[in-house]
């Protein structure tokens, strides 16, 4: 398979939904898939490299008004782990977790047109809160739409990191996961350590891994978006832990992707972001220390940042849509069943997805 001539035909001459989904179901040896994944990787990672911005990174790097600051930034671009998007024209997709569901993504993506939209010259954006992988059943399918998608449009799909995007590599015989195993679970249902197996089973070099670990880090955490005259940030998780219900101790925006920032409890700012969840109620119990926010901090935080709302994902619940928070937060999830489709590749069977659309201030829901 002449991966790379592939891959250039397609991004050169695709037409249509079909084209993308025709190349991520050619059946693929480990080595074909180690090849095409490793080429994406590398360019992915240039891409974001290139969407740093020098104005941006002085900006964040010294206020922590969000709404000031996107007055003068530029649209789509990258500071220190941050995306600013002020584009008011444009609409805006936001994804939640997708979990190794590829067939939901796909369904989405027909669902808003979009292939046609892009090359229509239409200003259209996708955010993804991160998750690509494990629970689900087309992991190296899942993760190859994505890179897909990043390098074939790259001014139209950006890529935020979940708490399952990730683990460490401790020596050529020993692999940890970024999460916990759940009961029951066995390696085959997270991403990393079946990546892991499966070469050490061929009795291949580990760089794919290493490139999927390398693919993961160069991933923003946050994103705002401005939304007619909100400003809306996109994350997978939440808000960090605060200090006596304070945020004084972050000075700048880009604080917020500082992993030598840390909670009392040894955790860092961007693992709180990736694993905090909103608190229904007032008698929450912390666990493995995980940050349940609570609607007092959460207020406290959007005042510190001049930001109107903040969108995640993080969590399933059944509709694939939560608000909390007089609905200044917003929970999507967007793998799950298809109507008229049987979905083998989704771990949330029962659940109906959703995707949420910003545009012109105002924000809907949207399902298949």
């Amino acid at each position: 398979m002449n991966y790379k001539y592939r891959i250039e035909d397609l991004k050169k001459n695709l037409e249509s939904l079909e084209d993308l989904v025709s190349f991520i179901n050619i059946e693929k040896s480990l080595e074909d898939i180690s090849l095409t994944h490793c080429f994406l990787i590398k360019n992915v990672i240039d891409l974001h490299k290139n969407e740093e911005g020098v104005e941006e990174n002085k900006l964040l790097s010294s206020t922590c008004d969000i709404r000031e600051s996107l007055k003068r930034t530029q649209d789509k671009k990258r500071c220190r782990g941050l995306y600013t998007f002020n584009n008011e024209n444009s609409f805006y997709y936001i994804f939640g977790d997708i979990h190794s569901d590829s067939l939901s993504v796909i369904k989405f993506l027909d669902r808003i047109d979009f292939i046609k939209r892009v090359l229509n010259n239409e200003e259209i954006c996708i955010i993804f809160l991160g998750d690509y992988v494990d629970r689900g059943h087309a992991p190296f399918k899942t993760i190859e739409l994505i890179l897909l998608l990043k390098y074939i449009f790259p001014k139209n799909v950006f890529l935020l990191r979940g708490n399952h995007d990730g683990g460490t590599l401790i020596s050529n015989d020993e692999y940890k996961l970024c999460v916990g195993r759940n009961e029951g679970t066995t390696d085959d249902d997270y991403f990393t350590a079946l990546t892991f197996n499966k070469l050490k089973k061929m009795n291949m070099p580990l760089m794919l891994l290493e490139d999927y670990h390398r693919f993961f880090k160069s991933l923003c955490t946050i994103a705002f978006v401005k939304n007619g005259e909100d400003i809306v940030m996109c994350v997978h998780g939440g808000i960090p832990r605060p200090q006596n219900d304070k945020y004084d101790f972050i000075e700048k925006l880009s604080d917020l992707c500082r992993e030598s920032i840390v909670d009392s409890i040894g955790r860092t700012i961007v693992h709180n972001t990736l694993w905090s969840d909103p608190a229904e109620n007032l008698d929450m119990i912390r666990d493995g220390g995980r940050f349940y926010f609570y609607e007092h901090q959460f207020n406290e935080f959007l005042k510190k940042f001049s930001v109107s709302k903040i969108i995640r994902g993080h969590q399933a619940f059944c509709g694939g849509y939560k608000e909390f928070f007089n609905g200044r937060l917003i929970s999507i999830f967007s793998s799950g069943d298809i109507p008229n489709l049987k979905n083998d590749e989704t771990a949330y069977n029962g659940m109906e997805p959703c995707i949420l659309e910003l545009n012109n201030g105002k924000y809907k829901v949207v399902r298949l």
